[in-house]
């Protein structure tokens, strides 16, 4: 996701919180259901249930790296993650022990270069997933190939 610059943006009903403008990743999961889930996240008109619900409705989508396993591997993703970016405290991250599922990173190519080496190491082979434009340029679905 690319925030061009920074912004407070309400989650749920936290008080808003500050994002820096960058580049984010987020770390998320979907057991038998990765493209359902993208698509859903991507979809424009939705119940926010998520806190990534709330931040997509404020910033476009540059690409989806997907990696399907048969077990979590969301916190491990994360925890690699959090060691190489700054993190948003406890965003996406209610259900488990990880600081954060959300990464900032200055520059897009550093941060899917990075997201590319975190699942090849974990040797698992990661896809990159086309976006395609729905109805208007906040409306996106997934291509898996």
């Amino acid at each position: 996701m690319h925030l061009p610059r920074p912004r407070q943006i309400s989650i749920g009903n936290r008080p808003p919180v500050h994002f820096s403008g960058g580049y984010y990743a987020y770390v998320g999961s979907a057991l038998g259901g990765i493209e359902a889930r993208v698509n859903r996240h991507l979809r424009n008109v939705k119940k926010r249930h998520w806190h990534i619900d709330y931040l997509l409705a404020e910033t476009p989508v540059t690409e989806v790296i997907v990696e399907e396993t048969e077990t979590r591997a969301e916190c491990a993703v994360a925890r690699a993650l959090d060691t190489q970016f700054k993190s948003v405290p406890n965003f996406g991250a209610s259900d488990c022990r990880c600081s954060s599922h959300l990464f900032l990173a200055p520059d897009n190519k550093m941060l899917s270069s990075i997201i590319w080496h975190v699942f090849e190491s974990a040797n698992v082979k990661p896809e990159l997933w086309k976006a395609r434009t729905g109805n208007n340029d906040r409306d996106y679905s997934c291509q898996t190939r």
